[in-house]
């Protein structure tokens, strides 16, 4: 697939995707961004990095280092969401 095909496939698969939960091929490390499930307090911090890892999807073709960089959002939103629960903490 052409590299804009993939970036419109990507681009159009997350706006479908943002506020409902992602289920799909497109990429199988989308579903821990999940948000929905989130009190608003949590979810404004989530939210983000659900936006980021979406763009991170459209502008980079699946592969080995894209995981990487999604495993390493991951990671970075759930100390984020922590350090919601637990200020200072």
């Amino acid at each position: 697939m052409p590299e804009t095909d993939h970036r419109r496939s990507v681009s159009a698969f997350c706006s479908v995707a943002i506020g409902v939960s992602v289920v799909g091929e497109e990429d199988r490390m989308l579903k821990w961004f999940a948000y929905e499930h989130l009190p608003e307090h949590l979810k404004i911090v989530s939210i983000k990095f659900y936006e980021i890892a979406c763009s991170l999807c459209a502008l980079v073709e699946s592969g080995p280092e894209r995981t990487v960089a999604l495993r390493k959002l991951l990671e970075s939103k759930d100390a984020a969401v922590r350090a919601k629960l637990n200020p200072g903490g």
